[in-house]
């Protein structure tokens, strides 16, 4: 049974890949065909057909991201960083690239401060975080970022206002193929990849990530959701 269960999970982890590998070109073919009909004659199902296409081409280039940062993580050494530094460097170019996302950033991290890991990937991690928040976002209030060292840890968190996670869901949606797309209006096609990857990478840091929903913001009632990360500290240079 271990070894059923074994090759199993092998097979699972491979899927993306295959996936990926036997619908590209037919994928492609198919797109292609269609922009030619789209010369030839105008009709609505067309406009469909063409936007399934790209919905697919979305959900493979998801599975592809996953399976891609897990393959890069296994093969990772991680290395000690300032991640006082990193936020700092990051979060300005957001902000400064992102302006209509109404972003506010406060950093009580020396920048000094090491960690062990990659900083590439704890800025894939924060691109994942903001856009769930971004997607997600009444525009209450900013979206919030906020670092601070806390018992040998930072800790990270992104806040939006808006709509409660369902009573469960505040580990569940880590999970790969967990997505609560349904409570915002985004048009786009989701398998709940994004929260995973934030997972897969805090793992790599040894920390954790977890969310809350909140009812109250900076003394004024006002509903909305944290998503927390907690990243050991390596150490602080003097």
């Amino acid at each position: 049974m271990l070894k059923q269960l074994g090759a199993y999970e092998r097979y699972l982890k491979q899927l993306p890949k295959t996936l990926r590998h036997e619908l590209h070109n037919p994928l492609n073919r198919l797109a292609m065909s269609l922009s030619l009909l789209e010369k030839e004659t105008q009709h609505t199902q067309l406009d469909y057909a063409q936007h399934a296409v790209a919905q697919l081409k979305q959900i493979i280039a998801s599975l592809s991201e996953a399976t891609s940062i897990e393959d890069s993580l296994n093969l990772q050494t991680p290395e000690a960083f300032p991640i006082g530094e990193m936020l700092n460097h990051y979060m300005k170019n957001n902000i400064d690239l992102h302006p209509d996302w109404n972003l506010k950033f406060e950093n009580r991290v020396p920048e000094n401060t090491l960690i062990l890991g990659d900083g590439f990937m704890l800025e894939q991690m924060l691109d994942k975080l903001l856009n769930n928040a971004k997607d997600f976002a009444d525009g209450k209030m900013p979206i919030s970022v906020r670092a601070q060292l806390n018992n040998q840890n930072v800790k990270i968190t992104v806040e939006n206002s808006g709509q409660h996670l369902p009573a469960g869901h505040e580990q569940q949606i880590f999970d790969g193929m967990t997505s609560i797309r349904h409570l915002n209006q985004d048009e786009q096609t989701h398998l709940g990849l994004g929260l995973y990857i934030v997972k897969l990478i805090t793992d790599f840091h040894r920390g954790k990530a977890y969310a809350e929903n909140f009812e109250e913001y900076q003394g004024r009632k006002l509903q909305g959701v944290r998503f927390i990360v907690e990243l050991p500290v390596l150490k602080t240079e003097n």
